[in-house]
């Protein structure tokens, strides 16, 4: 049921991102709109596709994500936030991410954590990007209008997801050896927050397109 809900709920994000993509202007949140179409595409098409040992889903998976961390980087960088100038460390951050993501697919495939590996580097990465997004908020005294910050939504969305998932993902096969039926309903977390990822999403891209309507 969860599952359902949680790609019913994709499917419609990513509807409204692409309906409002031409009204987009912040070049990196078009960009995410791309992003997830082609991850929802690629979803569906996984389900049809011989996978037995679920190679080919955890090689996409290390391919992926690093491209998903580098547009959000670039998204928040692009945004002019104070705590951004250091732009060498964020672009090594992406290199690194991808270089790692590249090992696991290279050396790392049979192993069953190969893109679970890179999918928790990634989220503690974010995590980094979308503190240091609110600590230049508080240190700028910045008012935030929610029905006008289309980043806020996505930088609010990105803390719950990983933070959550850093949990119920990132250690989802070392409980799973020790109590796979804790590890199963602790799982039923990571549709709960992508679900409210993708709404945060649905909700930044109305903005974004609402604020380009009203100039």
């Amino acid at each position: 049921m969860l599952s359902d809900l949680t790609t019913l709920v994709m499917v419609i994000t990513v509807t409204i991102g692409l309906l409002y993509h031409s009204s987009i202007k912040i070049k990196f949140l078009r960009w995410l709109t791309i992003y997830l179409a082609v991850s929802c595409l690629s979803e569906f098409a996984l389900e049809y596709i011989p996978d037995p040992d679920a190679k080919l889903t955890k090689a996409l998976y290390c391919l992926m994500i690093p491209l998903e961390y580098a547009i959000y980087v670039k998204l928040y960088r692009e945004a002019g936030t104070n705590l951004f100038i250091k732009k060498k460390f964020f672009t090594f951050s992406i290199v690194v991410l991808a270089l790692f993501g590249v090992y696991q697919l290279v050396f790392n495939l049979n192993q069953r954590t190969a893109a679970t590996d890179v999918f928790t580097a990634m989220g503690v990465l974010t995590l980094g990007v979308v503190l240091l997004y609110f600590w230049d908020i508080l240190r700028s005294d910045q008012i935030i209008i929610l029905g006008k910050d289309p980043l806020f939504w996505i930088a609010t969305a990105l803390l719950f997801f990983y933070t959550g998932n850093l949990f119920a993902t990132g250690f989802y096969h070392i409980l799973y050896s020790r109590s796979p039926d804790l590890a199963k309903k602790l799982y039923y977390l990571n549709y709960i927050l992508n679900i409210l990822r993708y709404i945060m999403y649905s909700i930044a891209f109305a903005i974004a397109a609402r604020n380009q309507d009203e100039r």
